[in-house]
């Protein structure tokens, strides 16, 4: 465990911890179909809530917007092929315009970032990250008329934790690591 420890904050002090937040982002939806590899969800958004750890306002804010642009980066890149194939708009155009949705999509990932960082929320990390994560899916369904591709939850809905979509829907899903009594009996 310390070789673990030190290894993370070793990573929290590298020049290169924005583009592993990047890269963390990007792996993010391999947590959904068709790869279907849902420990990924929560491997790389624990790494990546861990990394946030230990850094100004606004260098947390930056990362967690890196982490956020890789997720729709790579998460909405088939927009790509809607924009340029069917919409007929020129690879110099539909590229910056995916970009653009990317980068706008990672400011919800900038806000919780900044909340994070500037409410000293790191000492109660393990109840302050999934409120905050929920409060930004929530946000993110809400604001400019809703966005609701790449919601977590999304990535456990054939897993053990598909018994809470009932009950909290699937915003909380993925907050959740214990099955309900009710599945024990299946």
């Amino acid at each position: 465990m310390p070789r673990l420890s030190a290894l993370l904050d070793t990573l929290r002090r590298h020049r290169l911890l924005p583009l592993l937040m990047l890269a963390l982002g990007a792996l993010t939806p391999f947590a959904f179909s068709p790869f279907d590899f849902w420990p990924a969800a929560l491997l790389t958004i624990g790494l990546a809530g861990e990394l946030l750890r230990d850094h100004g306002v606004k260098r947390t804010a930056w990362l967690a917007w890196c982490y956020g642009f890789g997720l729709w980066g790579y998460g909405t890149h088939w927009l790509y092929v809607s924009i340029h194939d069917y919409g007929y708009t020129p690879p110099w155009l539909a590229t910056p315009m995916v970009a653009a949705l990317a980068a706008v999509m990672a400011l919800f990932f900038a806000l919780l970032g900044w909340l994070y960082a500037r409410f000293r929320l790191q000492r109660v990390a393990l109840l302050a990250l999934p409120s905050l994560w929920v409060l930004g899916e929530w946000l993110r369904s809400w604001v400019l008329t809703g966005f609701p591709w790449l919601f977590t939850g999304y990535a456990f809905i054939d897993t053990p934790l598909a018994g809470y979509a009932p009950l909290f829907g699937a915003r909380c899903r993925p907050c959740s690591g214990r099955r309900p009594p009710a599945m024990h009996s299946r």
